[in-house]
Parts: structure tokens; sequence; C-alpha cells
């Protein structure tokens, strides 16, 4: 049907490659604050697919009516998923309570539809994305099937809204004792009472169809509790029967509308909740006077971001104090080391470039001024500082055990983030340890960005040519591809304290 194979976020016809990013990478760069739903199903490498994405939040961030636009289908998305899971929930209801429940998702169905239609047709739209969703929309809301689909409900609709009072036939055995009652009709205006003093009230002496011969009793005050029930189920029985005539011709043209086009619709849910919060965060890092950019996407490996600073330390500290920092990764290059001092920027560093790639892979644009990016296949993490007081065996062989998981879990096109990894055992056993696993990292295809205060292990790789060398320089945060410094200001540090 219409939005069967329509996406928000990935081209007409595009086979939807699966790369679904791990939940403990998105979970530990900590991402997850900006957005209501796991976003892990939507990371990809491909570079049309982040194009199309990148032209949709381009639109959204130029064009502010049509984030309104979007806001009013999430709402309306909201409310159709409520009356949906309603009639899953209500499977013990009477058909009459699902003919009702029917008809009030086919009204707002099409209403939305119509609605859509019309605020995306005041909108100059610029992307692929929300252009091919405008068409959509404009097929079928002239698609005859809609059309007579929309003339049926709006019938019955009046029909139901018009009735103002009915007209009951009843035959009488030659005792004038009531034997057989029916509805004769529905009708368009109320009865009036047939009493002198009720005409001269109204100041309407003219006879008509709706004019009763005898006065008119309110039922509450002549029948009983129990009589009155029975009554009122007899005239809602049989306006049930008549309205299930009605019902019954817009269920047949538009019931498998129903089910097809508005749970369609309802696919489109988490794509919006997705775009929404993305697009809040934008919001987010141009209000605390950050800027954002969209990187232009390469695909030989290569990758150059300037400017580029850390999401979320942006949000806690004034903007103006954060040093932003420059990251290559270029052919010959397959792996990066970044030594410095302690408490130097080192992870902030390590985790700030690995943002940026989930970032890019998610089509969203990154913290940075400029970038050109390879998109990544895979992302794995190493942290075992986020790990402290979990280990149930040592340290070391947990570590060891961690590593040989991603390294089997690898596919190409993998890059991988180490921080501090073998600190758990002495530095010139753990610098023999780490180059000889970075070294079956590159030969499995992955590339590595690693930051240690390993300074031996930097000095061993610094002269390679597939490794570049990175280093914090002292007080600044400032990351310069330099000779590896040769002290992580341990010494320092405890001073500051006042240890020693």
């Amino acid at each position: 049907m219409y939005f069967e194979d329509y996406s928000f976020l990935y081209p007409a016809h595009n086979p939807r490659k699966s790369i679904t990013i791990d939940k403990e990478v998105v979970d530990r760069l900590d991402v997850m604050r900006f957005f209501p739903k796991s976003i892990g199903s939507y990371f990809t490498d491909g570079v049309e697919v982040i194009s199309y994405r990148h032209q949709l939040f381009k639109a959204l961030d130029t064009t502010p009516p049509l984030v309104e636009i979007l806001l009013f289908f999430k709402e309306k998305l909201d409310i159709l998923e409520d009356l949906c899971q309603s009639g899953k929930e209500n499977i013990q209801g009477s058909e009459a309570d699902h003919r009702v429940r029917d008809l009030v998702i086919l009204s707002f169905y099409t209403e939305l539809i119509q609605e859509l239609k019309q605020r995306l047709h005041k909108v100059h739209v610029s992307c692929e994305a929300l252009a091919s969703f405008k068409s959509i929309l404009t097929l079928l809301s002239e698609s005859e099937e809609f059309i007579k689909l929309s003339q049926g409900l709006r019938e019955i609709s009046v029909t139901i809204e018009s009735v103002k009072s009915i007209t009951v036939g009843v035959n009488l055995d030659a005792q004038l004792r009531p034997i057989e009652a029916g509805v004769v009709s529905f009708n368009s205006e109320y009865y009036k009472s047939g009493e002198w003093i009720d005409k001269l009230l109204r100041l309407d002496f003219s006879g008509s169809d709706y004019t009763c011969i005898a006065p008119m009793t309110h039922l509450s005050k002549k029948l009983t509790f129990e009589e009155n029930q029975q009554f009122r189920t007899a005239i809602n029985n049989a306006m049930d029967k008549v309205m299930t005539d009605s019902v019954k011709v817009a269920r047949k043209s538009g019931l498998r509308a129903l089910k097809q086009c508005a749970y369609e619709l309802l696919n489109l849910k988490n794509e919006i909740d997705f775009i929404l919060a993305a697009y809040r965060l934008m919001q987010v890092l141009t209000n605390v006077g950050g800027y954002y950019c969209y990187p232009a996407l390469k695909a030989d490996g290569h990758t150059e971001i300037y400017g580029m600073y850390h999401l979320l330390l942006s949000q806690n500290i004034p903007f103006d104090q954060i040093t932003p920092n420059d990251y290559i990764l270029a052919s010959p290059h397959k792996a990066i080391i970044l030594t410095g001092p302690n408490s130097g920027g080192k992870s902030i560093y390590t985790t700030a470039v690995a943002i940026c790639y989930l970032l890019t892979g998610l089509g969203l644009p990154i913290p940075a001024r400029k970038a050109e990016v390879t998109p990544l296949s895979q992302i794995k993490l190493h942290f075992p500082s986020a790990n402290a007081g979990q280990y149930k065996m040592g340290r070391l062989e947990e570590e060891c055990q961690s590593l040989a998981e991603i390294q089997k879990a690898l596919i190409p096109n993998a890059m991988i983030f180490m921080d501090e990894t073998f600190s758990s055992t002495g530095a010139e056993e753990a610098a023999v340890i780490a180059e000889q696993y970075i070294d079956r990292l590159m030969d499995a295809g992955a590339k590595v960005l690693f930051s240690t205060h390993l300074h031996s292990l930097a000095r061993n790789l610094f002269n390679r040519p597939d490794i570049s060398s990175l280093t914090v320089e002292l007080g600044t945060y400032r990351v310069t591809q330099d000779d590896p410094q040769g002290t992580s200001c341990a010494e320092r540090i405890a001073k500051q304290y006042g240890i020693i």
C-alpha cells in the first residue's frame, strides 16, 4: 500500500542493511540521554542513507514550519496508537463496540491524511524524505478508494449527528393492547407536544407530522428505573441496527485501508520520535553556544574532523571553556596512539571521536566545525576504567577475555576505541601485549584509537608508517601530532592533592 515501503530515514528501494550498534556502545557513550528510545537499529555505514538523512535535518534546520508539522504528526500518531491499541485490548467487546472503534479510527485516519497534505502544501519542501511523503499523501488523498471512504464517513457522521427523534410503530390487538412494536424512522426534527398550553407558549398553532396529539411525557417521571432501562435498550438496539447498515458500507470500502494504511502510518512513529529527538539535540547545542556540521562523506577510509568538541562536555561546563581539537586518520595510518598526562583529556578526546563516528552513522550532524568522515560499519569500545570494581576474576584476565570477544566479533570497516587498556599489569608487559594486540586488530582490517599512559608503547610505535602518534599538551587539553611525552605527570598530580 501507500506507506508500506516509505521511510523518513531510508531512501526508496534502498536495501536496509542491518547494522545494529551494540547497546553497550550507545550506553557507554551516554548519548541516550537525548533520545526516548533505542537508536542502535538506525546505525548505518551507507553513504546514500546518511546523505538522505542529512537532507532531512538540514531542511528542519532551515524551515521551522516543517518541525511544527512533524510535531503535529507525532501528536496525532500517539492518539492513533492509543485508538488501535484499545481495540486490541478490548477483544471481548461487542460487535457494536468494534464497529464504532473502526469508525472512529477510519475518521481519524482520513482527517489526519488530509490535514498533513494541506500543511505540507503550504511549506517549501527541499529534502527527498519529506517530498516523497508529500507525494504519497497527495496520491492517497486523491485516490478513488480514499475519496469514497471519506464521503461515506461524512455521510454516516451527518446521519448520526442529525438524528433528533425516532418514530415508533405499535400494533394493537382487538382490546387495544400493544402486541408488536418497531422503529418506523429516524428523524431530523424533534417532536412537539400537542397540548394547547404548549402551542400557546410556542405561538405555533399549525399542525405537522412532528406534533403529538397528546402531551409529551418525560420517561423518567412515568417509568420506573427498570422500565426506563428496558425502553432505552430497545431503542438503542434499533439504532444500532440502522447504524450497522451504514457502517457496513464504510467497512467494506475502508477496512482494508484501516488495517494497511493506518497501521503503516504507525510504523513511522519510532522514526518521528528519533527525528524530533535529534532535532532537539541540535537545538541544545545551539542554545549552549555550540556548533555542529554535516560531514562530507568519504568511502576510502579517510577522516578529518576540525574544531571537534565532546558532545556531553558542552552540557556540563560553559562552552567557551571547552578546548576544541582536530582528528585525522588518513592512509597509510590504521591506528592512533594517544598519550599525555593524567587528567589531561585523553579519555575525553577518545570518547569525543567515538561519538562523532556514532552520530555520523546515525545520519546526524556532529559537534565540529568542519569534517570529512568515512562511516564505520562497527564501533567497539574497551574502557576498563568504567568497569572498576565489577571484576569477578583478575582484572588482566577479565580484560583479556573482553578483548578476545571484541576481536572475535569484528567485521570489516570496524574501529576499536581503547582507553587505558592493560593498565592492570606492569608497564613493560602491558606495552608488549598492547603492541601485539593492536597488530592483530589492524591485520583483521580494523582501525584503532588507543589512549594510554604507556609511553614506552608510544615510543616503540612512533616510527611505524601505519600508526599515528598524538599527544596532549600539558595543562592545555590540546591534542597535537607530536612525539610521545615521557611522563604521565603522576608526581605533579600527587603533590597537587598533598599526598606527597
